[in-house]
Formats: structure tokens, C-alpha cells, sequence
């Protein structure tokens, strides 16, 4: 099985994960400074 993902699209799937992970970082961060 190969990958059939064109350069761009990967580079949007990424961009997408690490938006993903920056929003969770974000809301962690957020309920650790209300404490």
C-alpha cells in the first residue's frame, strides 16, 4: 500500500493535527490559570 497523499494535502493534514493540539494546549492552559 502507498501513500497516495499529494505534498499538499499533507501539508494541510498537518496543519490541521497541530491546530488540534494548540487549541487542547490552550483550553489545559486556560483552566490551569483559573485555579
Amino acid at each position: 500500500m502507498t501513500n497516495e497523499l499529494t505534498f499538499d494535502e499533507w501539508i494541510e493534514n498537518a496543519n490541521k493535527k497541530a491546530e488540534e493540539i494548540i487549541e487542547r494546549t490552550e483550553e489545559k492552559e486556560n483552566i490551569d490559570f483559573k485555579k
